[in-house]
C-alpha cells in the first residue's frame, strides 16, 4: 500500500448494506453496481480533487459494517480527517445504529470532521424521513447529507463540501496549482 504524501483520510462507517462501498464507487468512478458484495475488513481508494488552485489528495476508506468485523473498525479510522456515518433511509435498524457509530468515533478519534449520510434516497420504500435524520444530526451536533449511490445525487456535493472544510481547516494539505480556479476530480484506485 503506497499512500500519497499528505493524503487526507476519509472513512465511511455504518451498518452492513447501507451503501458505503457503492457511495465510494460512485464518487471515485462515477459508476453504480447494484450487486456489490459486503466489505470484509476494509479497503481504500485514492482520488485527487482540484479546488480553487489547490490539489487535495484523499484516500477514501471503506469499512465492513457486519458485527463480526466491528472490533476491527477503530484501527481503520485512526488518523481520519473525515468520518462519514452512512445509513440506509429504507432500513430503520441502520438508522438506529447511527448514534452508536458516532459514539465509537468520538471515543477513538479526536480531530475528525464527523457527519451523517442518509443513502438510497432514490428508493420509493423510504422509512426514515429527512426531518428525522436532520433532527438526529442536530442532536449530535453534526452535518447531515442525503445521497443516492445509484443515481449519484448528492454524492459529489458531500465529498466536495467536506474537502472544502478540510482545506479551510488545514491549509498545509493543499498543494498549490498554477491555473484558474476550478474543481476537477481524478482517480487512482488501490
Amino acid at each position: 500500500m503506497n499512500l500519497q504524501k499528505n493524503a487526507t483520510k476519509f472513512v465511511l462507517l455504518g451498518s452492513s448494506g447501507a451503501g458505503k462501498t457503492s457511495l465510494i464507487m460512485q464518487f471515485v468512478n462515477g459508476i453504480f453496481d447494484g450487486l456489490t458484495k459486503p466489505t470484509i475488513g476494509a479497503s481504500f481508494v485514492s482520488k485527487s480533487i482540484e479546488i480553487d488552485n489547490s490539489l487535495l489528495n484523499i484516500s477514501v476508506w471503506d469499512t465492513a459494517g457486519q458485527e463480526l468485523y466491528r472490533g476491527l473498525t477503530p484501527m481503520y479510522y485512526r488518523n481520519a480527517a473525515v468520518a462519514i456515518v452512512v445509513f440506509d433511509v429504507t432500513n430503520k435498524d441502520s438508522f438506529e445504529q447511527v448514534s452508536g457509530w458516532v459514539s465509537e468515533l468520538h471515543e477513538n478519534t479526536s480531530n475528525a470532521i464527523v457527519c451523517i449520510c442518509g443513502n438510497k434516497i432514490d428508493l420509493e420504500n423510504r422509512i426514515i424521513s429527512t426531518e428525522s435524520a436532520k433532527e438526529l444530526a442536530n442532536n449530535l451536533n453534526l452535518s447531515y447529507y442525503e445521497t443516492s449511490a445509484a443515481t449519484g445525487e448528492g454524492v459529489d456535493k458531500m465529498f466536495l463540501e467536506l474537502s472544502l472544510q478540510i482545506l479551510s481547516n488545514n491549509k498545509e494539505l493543499a498543494h498549490p496549482m498554477h491555473e484558474e480556479s476550478t474543481v476537477q476530480l481524478s482517480e487512482d484506485t488501490h
